[in-house]
């Protein structure tokens, strides 16, 4: 009788350890932080102060469930699946939710008062791709490389297209407009930001796809 190596360690897959729910944790965070990131951008100055403060705290629930997550690998010899796949996504997620700090600490920081429509388009695309990333999860728990898995991360990278195209729409209209330098300097920065937050939705959709090949 023949034995299918993938099923048999699938079948060896410790699935009911902490990680899974500190990943899941983790990306719900980056949901939140999205969602908080886009309606920042839809609010009056004084509520965008009390929502960046809100972001502020968010980080810091990021990097406890980062901390929280190499813990657990460390401290456990068995781990869902490679050790340095969990390391890597337990950081990328957590660079997720830092970009958006980064980017909310900008408007802080350079007082951009009149907020572009770009932005809040912007940060629509990456809660987009985070709750597409939080629904991946649930295919990464199962370990199964099915359709519904194939299509979110397609999902996610078409997701960091479109924001690729914002990006290059945005800073193409701010050189066309003859935008004061110091001010382009600055949407530059925040427009960087956002595309390297949504880069990392598609860095963590590939290291999941990565896992997920190896089981099936």
């Amino acid at each position: 009788m023949s034995i299918n190596l993938n099923s048999v360690l699938q079948a060896l897959v410790p699935k009911d350890k902490k990680c899974f729910p500190l990943f899941q944790a983790a990306v719900t965070n980056a949901v939140r932080t999205a969602k908080v990131l886009k309606e920042s951008f839809e609010a009056d100055s004084v509520k965008r102060i009390q929502l960046h403060s809100e972001i502020r705290d968010l980080e810091h629930v990021g990097d406890d469930l980062t901390d929280a997550l190499k813990v657990e690998v460390e401290a456990n010899f068995n781990v869902p699946f490679d050790r340095e796949e969990v390391y890597q996504l337990a950081i990328v997620i957590d660079d997720i939710v830092d970009d958006m700090y980064g980017v909310s600490k900008r408007i802080e920081l350079y007082k951009i008062h009149n907020i572009p429509t770009v932005f809040g388009e912007m940060a629509q695309v990456i809660w987009d791709s985070t709750k597409v990333l939080e629904e991946l999860m649930e295919n990464l728990k199962k370990f199964r490389y099915s359709e519904s898995a194939r299509k979110r991360i397609a999902a996610i990278r078409e997701l960091e297209r479109k924001m690729d195209s914002l990006q290059e729409s945005a800073i193409a209209k701010l050189f066309s407009e003859g935008a004061d330098p110091i001010e382009l300097i600055k949407q530059q920065e925040v427009f960087g930001l956002m595309a390297r937050s949504e880069k990392r939705c598609e860095e963590a959709a590939s290291i999941i796809e990565a896992v997920l090949v190896k089981f099936n």
